[in-house]
Parts: structure tokens; C-alpha cells; sequence
């Protein structure tokens, strides 16, 4: 980080670091759950198909809370009591730190 930006060129406040928000298309996959693909339909051949008591379609890969990019599976990581936060490998590597 140099000048207060980070990698893409964002402002971040440590402070008080909230992550972006999701892209569309993707959903939690309950409350306080990791973020998920997920679609109406089979958008490929990787989306498989769900059915549970929130969410009934396709799911495909997992979503990092922090970084917002596909990975295969995200770690729990509860920085506070408050707060709840899904990680990929990457990211929970750098200690979960923004």
C-alpha cells in the first residue's frame, strides 16, 4: 500500500474497513454465511444445483468477503464478535488484515 491506496487504486481506512459489496449474482448463502454464485438457472457447467431453506437454484464457486473474487472454498474468520467475514486461502494468508 503506498499513499494510502491499495492494490485497484482504493481508499482504505483501517480504521474502519468495510467490504464492497457483492457483485450481483452472487448471495449469502445464509445470514452470517459465505457469499456464493448463484443463478435461476445452469449458467455453466459448474453451477450445481441447490435447494436449501433460503435459497433454491444454482450455486456456483464461493466468494471472498474481503478480495470479492471466485475461489473454490472461503475459511470462517470472526476478526469480533460483531463482525463475520469468509475468506479465501489468500487472503486469510495475510492474517485477514485489510
Amino acid at each position: 500500500m503506498r499513499n494510502g491506496l491499495a492494490h485497484g487504486n482504493h481508499r482504505t481506512n483501517d480504521d474502519q474497513y468495510s467490504p464492497p459489496m457483492p457483485p450481483k449474482g452472487v448471495r449469502r448463502m445464509w445470514e452470517g454465511g459465505p457469499l456464493r454464485q448463484f443463478s435461476d438457472t445452469q449458467v455453466s457447467s459448474h453451477y450445481v444445483g441447490y435447494s436449501g431453506p433460503i435459497l433454491k437454484g444454482y450455486a456456483g464457486s464461493y466468494v471472498c468477503d474481503r478480495c470479492q473474487r471466485p475461489c473454490a472454498g472461503v475459511y470462517p474468520s470472526h476478526p469480533s464478535e460483531t463482525q463475520r467475514e469468509w475468506l479465501c486461502g489468500g487472503c486469510r494468508k495475510l492474517g485477514g488484515k485489510p
